[in-house]
């Protein structure tokens, strides 16, 4: 069953997310919706992970920052 947390949005920006220890990993995002993102990284990442999620350039209008959780994870 699918959760009805709103319309997903494709995207294709340069991500980075950083972790409470200051560590930096950086991908693509493929969707965001009001329920979460979807991303592609080359790094592995564990469920329970805590980031704060940059999306876009930082000089893009459309760009954002929120706090993530990784609660999914597909090799």
């Amino acid at each position: 069953m699918r959760r009805s947390d709103g319309a997903r949005v494709n995207l294709s920006k340069r991500t980075k997310l950083v972790s409470v220890a200051g560590t930096e990993l950086e991908g693509w995002v493929l969707n965001v919706s009001r329920g979460g993102i979807r991303l592609i990284l080359e790094d592995s990442l564990g469920v329970g992970d805590v980031f704060a999620v940059h999306v876009g350039d930082p000089d893009d209008a459309d760009a954002f920052v929120r706090p993530g959780r990784v609660v999914w994870v597909q090799q």
